[in-house]
């Protein structure tokens, strides 16, 4: 029950302040509705921008060793008997 009450709770805030921002802001309304759509996942999003920007730029592509293979050249760890 308290799950429903904070999420009611968090809802009516988010929609509060939505509306003053649109109040205030009317020159703006454009960027201020994709502030306000996209805060929840901000963090998410400047996330995904740093680990895509490691990977492209900054990691190194080396491989430090191989899977072990048998006698057919199948990994070995992968055998299911």
């Amino acid at each position: 029950m308290l799950v429903i009450i904070v999420n009611v709770v968090y809802l009516l805030l988010s929609m509060l302040i939505g509306y003053l921002a649109y109040k205030f802001f009317k020159h703006i309304r454009k960027i201020v509705f994709i502030v306000v759509f996209l805060a929840p996942f901000l963090d998410l999003i400047i996330q995904k921008n740093i680990k895509t920007y490691y990977q492209a730029f900054k990691m190194e592509g080396e491989i430090y060793a191989y899977p072990e293979l048998d006698a057919d050249g199948k990994i070995e760890s992968l055998d299911i008997i």
